[in-house]
């Protein structure tokens, strides 16, 4: 390489630095316009006929940090964006590699400083956010639409581990557990049968050798759990599989939710809320930190979590279980009450719910990386013998007579989640699942390929190729609730009768269960 060259490559990277720093000056400025638009909405609410926020916020501390930031910010503006033209300016001049590497000191410390204000100013605003009180928070919120609003329940999600539980609460909570599971039986769809292994039934036993007869069961109390509290880590697959957690239990344990819109208008979240719900803004990084905050308390609290660690339901056609969070790991690790894995099945024609509870989990001498796969395999491990118990096995004859039996599950899936109304496109935070960054599945490498030009040199490899994502991008799930949540899916594929198919079982003799 030439030293023409090597200059020619500096200069290009240090252009890539300054559109950077380009970007975190936007990302500036956007979030002070935010934080602006809450204080002039706060400051209208003080002046309206009937504030529904107390005068003391606009004179505590947190407020006047908040507001002295966001001016500062906002007066910067400009000698930011003429920074950047002049460091352009600085780079394109012929002055050899050592003033462009100067150059290059220069905008990363102007890169790190815009990224210092970004973290100063929401630190004010999440400390000025808990000046107010949640009561305080839902009031400011708009709905131009006139949907239906859970306005009491909506408050959860302004509730931090500082306030969002007290000890009286968790008390009147366990009071109250029988009347509560009482009330979802009798709301409940389906019937809730607990299928339960019991350690010194298991011992010395391959699966192969248990009679599962002996261990299906109709109680209300799931023995063998001795602790005042666990981390319940259940596979996630349909609607109310949470009521089927609730009644299976002995002990009150609070639902790790992140469904914004279902807490803001489906009344049924009521119900949930009344079991206990900690509140998680999956698409917030300080929201999850929070969330994980809240479940400590829980749990040193004695009282138990339950947490959906694949973030959102199942709805692949070939994994027993997706991939899986590590928060379950974590939070064993902080507070030492075990992780019990549980396995929730429901039949096709969705009258019946089997829970199968593991047994309690110690990672001592795991990294999480084992800890998340020993959950996975033993949730796995259940939910594979749920299906050989329960499931009538398709058959190939079946799926030769569907049309498109890849659109027949889409539907089905989009079924689980359209049992509720939902008011808005909300499919990038419910659909929010895992992601394991070291592994590259085929559909993330043929969407790579998405602006490669097709030749006739390259057709060969390419067409294939491009073929196939075509076939991705028709069974994307995610693009297929954002089409059609808000529509009459009968209406959209009139000809599909997926809907009305029933698997019919030949009648045989009931199975006797042993008392």
């Amino acid at each position: 390489m030439t030293e023409e060259e090597k200059y020619k490559q500096v200069e290009l990277g240090l252009i890539n630095l300054v559109e950077k720093y380009e970007e975190e000056v936007n990302k500036l400025d956007k979030k002070a316009k935010e934080a602006l638009r809450f204080i002039i909405k706060i400051q209208q609410n003080l002046q309206s006929k009937k504030p529904t926020i107390n005068k003391r916020v606009v004179k505590t501390e947190e407020y006047f940090n908040l507001n002295g930031i966001i001016v500062f910010i906002l007066e910067s503006k400009d000698g930011y964006y003429n920074q950047i033209s002049e460091l352009y300016e600085k780079i394109l001049k012929t002055q050899g590699i050592n003033y462009l590497n100067t150059v290059k000191v220069t905008i990363e410390n102007l890169i790190n400083s815009v990224r210092g204000f970004q973290d100063e100013l929401q630190e004010d605003y999440l400390e000025f956010r808990k000046t107010l009180s949640p009561k305080e928070m839902v009031s400011l919120e708009s709905n131009p639409r006139n949907l239906p609003f859970n306005k009491n329940l909506a408050r959860v999600k302004y509730s931090t581990s500082e306030n969002f539980v007290t000890k009286t609460g968790l008390t009147l909570r366990k009071l109250g557990l029988k009347v509560m599971q009482n009330a979802l039986k009798s709301a409940s769809r389906r019937n809730t049968i607990i299928e339960e292994y019991h350690p010194e039934f298991l011992e010395g036993k391959t699966p192969e050798e248990i009679d599962r007869t002996d261990t299906l069961v109709e109680v209300e109390k799931v023995t063998g759990l001795d602790d005042d509290a666990y981390i319940f880590a259940p596979n996630h697959l349909f609607d109310e599989e949470s009521n089927s957690m609730s009644l299976s239990l002995d002990r009150l344990a609070y639902y790790l939710v992140g469904s914004t819109d279902q807490i803001d208008h489906n009344p049924v979240l009521n119900f949930l809320w009344l079991s206990g719900i900690a509140y998680v803004n999956r698409q917030d990084k300080d929201s999850r930190k929070d969330s994980v905050r809240k479940m400590e308390k829980l749990l040193e609290n004695k009282t138990s979590v339950i947490e959906y660690i694949e973030g959102r339901y199942n709805n692949t056609e070939n994994k027993l279980v997706e991939g899986m969070f590590y928060s379950a790991f974590e939070l064993w690790e902080k507070t030492g009450k075990k992780v019990v894995p549980v396995s929730t099945h429901t039949t096709l024609d969705a009258s019946t719910v089997y829970v199968c509870f593991g047994k309690p989990l110690d990672f001592t001498g795991m990294d999480k990386y084992e800890a998340r796969d020993l959950i996975r395999e033993k949730i796995a491990e259940m939910h594979y013998e749920q299906i050989r118990q329960h499931s009538i096995p398709l058959t190939r004859e079946y799926l030769d007579s569907r049309e498109d039996y890849h659109l027949d599950y889409m539907i089905s899936r989009r079924q689980e989640y359209c049992h509720h109304t939902w008011y808005d496109d909300v499919w990038d935070e419910e659909l929010t699942g895992f992601i394991n960054k070291n592994v590259t599945s085929p559909e993330e490498v043929r969407a790579s390929l998405d602006n490669v030009r097709v030749t006739p040199e390259n057709a060969y490899i390419l067409a294939p190729i491009l073929s196939r994502r075509e076939q991705d991008k028709k069974y994307d799930f995610k693009q297929f609730m954002k089409d059609t949540y808000d529509k009459d899916i009968r209406e959209l594929y009139p000809d599909n009768n997926i809907l009305d198919f029933e698997y019919q079982k030949e009648k045989g003799k009931s199975r006797q269960r042993k008392k």
